[in-house]
């Protein structure tokens, strides 16, 4: 499984609005026999994102797929950048033309 490197964007829950500019490393597994397929990775975004919930993952090459971010601790100084593990279920969409 070849992971998807690259640059994309974060949306809210609904796809509507862009959170942030991220940058990707992303694996997916595909769906066979009973098995349903997966995908995740990790992102970087330069800001917090706030609060924990269903998130949109665009990525460079146009595929999209929904998560869960869960935010599980307070973040104390200010770093620049913020990495964020993700985990979603069924495939990654193909982009639309």
């Amino acid at each position: 499984m070849q992971p998807i490197t690259g640059t994309g964007k974060l949306y809210d829950g609904e796809g509507k609005q862009v959170i942030g500019i991220i940058s990707h490393q992303v694996w997916e597994k595909s769906e066979g026999d009973n098995i349903r397929g997966e995908w995740g990775g990790e992102f970087l975004i330069d800001r917090v994102i706030w609060p924990s919930g269903n998130y949109i993952i665009e990525l460079e090459n146009g595929q999209r797929g929904s998560c869960f971010i869960d935010i599980v601790q307070e973040v104390n100084g200010c770093p620049v950048n913020y990495r964020y593990t993700v985990k979603g279920s069924g495939n990654l969409s193909q982009p639309k033309e």
